[in-house]
């Protein structure tokens, strides 16, 4: 369960602790007080989007951070930090990973219902992945996508090695065409950049050599050069040396220096002597360099490895019909494999199916709709390209679609169709109560599943709420008194003006002030007696 949620500068949040109790906790307030924020900010620990627009104005980051305790288990901190700049960092128990590993960890504590997912269930997809979840046909699933992405990657292959043969043959030219310029410029690593210093040396060669010029005369040239002065000094001290023993060590360091200085001496007329330049040289190397540059801009920087890869691919391509029979069995084989998946999960798809609707019957019911009916058809689709050959996608080659049935004899309709939002949610509730048996998880969040209840159906959804709150610890935002009255934690957000800006707080509700609260929901201040006997009747 989630023991701890710390939120800090996110929206107007500057900072909040939020501590969850076990059972049913709800989240009321009115609109625009900070409880969107507060299921954000759980959406952002399952590794939902997040920009810089997030971070309280005036703020380095935000940070949000879930602590969680499973039955046995150690504490497992779930992390996430998003900067003024929109960069974002996560981590696992105080170890930086990646939004991949972030979601893949948080998916299996946390379970999500979120406004849109009252919608997305209309959609077939949607319907497809909730079959799977109630399936548990994920491993099977991964495997049906991994050699459909194998056949598609060998479809595409084949297909390239089928071009046309004057295409093929117009490739081939170019190719070798291609090797042949960069065979005859003979590219050496590191060549351009020494040419591009020789020719800036060059080019500045005169103030180089006039510059080099100088330095020797200073050095060694005339009487008054530094070696004719450090040589005088040598002569000067060296006739005292037993009368002063202890300046050895320093006459010693001049001997040193002395040398030192004639090395460099010697390096400055070595390098005078090498920068006679012929301008046949200086022609020779700006036509080099722009031999280079040309094939770079045409073929990018790395000339081997592109050598390379085009003889690669004039050897492919004059293998060409080899090649093809190869991958016209690999692509059969491929797609063998691909069927034989896609059928193992249709044959478990359509053997979960009759469980699915009964479970989702069985719930309806439980939520103030006895005789309603969910079906589901599964059919696959034939590709009008070629007669008999399925379509197969990354999921398989079923397709699914919920029917509604909301009335005992009455025929069913697309879900799509039919749903009005007060049905829609309470299908929405019933599906994700049968999805938690097959997937268990330590916390449910419900983002307003309560929208286009009312009336007495609002007492049966908060009934069960409270129903699958046993199970595990359920976080409900919710506008309707009655969700709110059935709830063993109750928690108000609201916004406060603080040091002139506007803050979000966090309130645990008890007693009276919970009293205010739901009366509040029903409609004011003379809903306060109607407030305290629902609570009365909650327990």
């Amino acid at each position: 369960m989630l023991t701890e949620l710390r939120i800090e500068n996110f929206g107007i949040m500057d900072e909040m602790r939020f501590h969850p109790g076990d059972g049913l906790s709800v989240l009321t307030g009115e609109t625009g007080a900070g409880k969107s924020l507060l299921i954000q900010s759980i959406s952002a620990l399952l590794g939902g989007r997040l920009g810089a627009g997030v971070v309280r104005a005036g703020a380095a980051r935000a940070l949000i951070e879930g602590r969680f305790r499973e039955k046995d288990e150690d504490e497992i901190v779930l992390r996430r930090e998003v900067s003024a700049d929109g960069r974002s960092r996560v981590f696992i128990n105080g170890t930086q990973t990646n939004l991949a590993g972030l979601k893949a960890r948080a998916t299996s504590l946390i379970e999500m219902h979120g406004q849109h997912d009252q919608q997305r269930l209309l959609e077939p997809d949607h319907q497809l992945e909730s079959l799977d979840a109630y399936c548990e046909s994920s491993q099977l699933r991964e495997r049906v996508a991994s050699f459909y992405h194998e056949w598609q990657g060998l479809s595409k292959k084949l297909r390239n090695v089928r071009m046309q043969k004057e295409e093929r043959d117009y490739r081939l030219e170019y190719l070798h065409h291609s090797v042949k310029e960069i065979d005859q410029l003979s590219p050496e690593e590191g060549e351009l950049e020494r040419l591009t210093q020789e020719k800036a040396l060059m080019q500045n060669g005169g103030k180089v050599a006039q510059d080099l010029h100088v330095a020797s005369l200073l050095l060694g040239g005339e009487e008054h050069a530094v070696l004719t002065g450090v040589t005088r000094i040598q002569q000067l001290l060296d006739r005292h040396d037993q009368i002063i023993p202890e300046f050895a060590g320093s006459l010693s360091d001049l001997n040193e220096a002395c040398i030192l200085l004639e090395n460099f001496h010697d390096a400055i007329r070595q390098q005078m002597d090498r920068l006679q330049f012929s301008p046949e040289r200086l022609e020779d190397v700006e036509e080099r360099i722009q031999a280079y540059r040309r094939l770079i801009k045409k073929h990018g920087h790395s000339l081997a490895r592109v050598r390379d890869d085009f003889l690669k691919e004039i050897h492919e391509l004059a293998n060409v019909e080899e090649n093809e029979k190869k991958l016209e069995q690999n692509l059969a084989d491929s797609w063998g494999r691909l069927v034989e998946a896609a059928e193992l999960l249709s044959r478990l798809r359509r053997s979960c199916i009759p469980g699915l609707e009964e479970r989702m019957a069985r719930e309806l019911s439980a939520l103030g709709m006895p005789g309603a009916e969910i079906r589901i058809s599964i059919h696959r689709e034939m590709s009008g390209e070629e007669e008999g050959t399925l379509v197969i996608g990354e999921k398989g080659l079923d397709r699914v679609e919920f029917y509604f049935k909301p009335n005992p004899g009455e025929p069913a309709h697309p879900l799509r169709k039919i749903a009005s939002g007060g049905e829609l949610s309470r299908i929405m509730l019933a599906c994700k109560s049968v999805m938690m048996e097959a997937r268990p998880v330590s916390l449910v969040v419900f983002d307003e599943v309560d929208a286009g209840v009312g009336g007495e159906i609002a007492h049966t959804l908060a009934e069960r709420l409270r129903h699958i709150a046993r199970d595990c610890q359920v976080l409900v935002v919710t506008h309707l008194a009655q969700v709110a009255s059935r709830a063993d934690h109750h928690f108000k957000v609201a916004k406060k003006q603080e040091n002139g800006r506007t803050v979000s707080r966090i309130q645990r509700l008890q007693s009276e002030h919970r009293v205010q609260e739901v009366a509040r929901m029903m409609g004011g201040a003379r809903a306060l007696e109607f407030a305290r006997d629902c609570l009365s009747m909650a327990g």
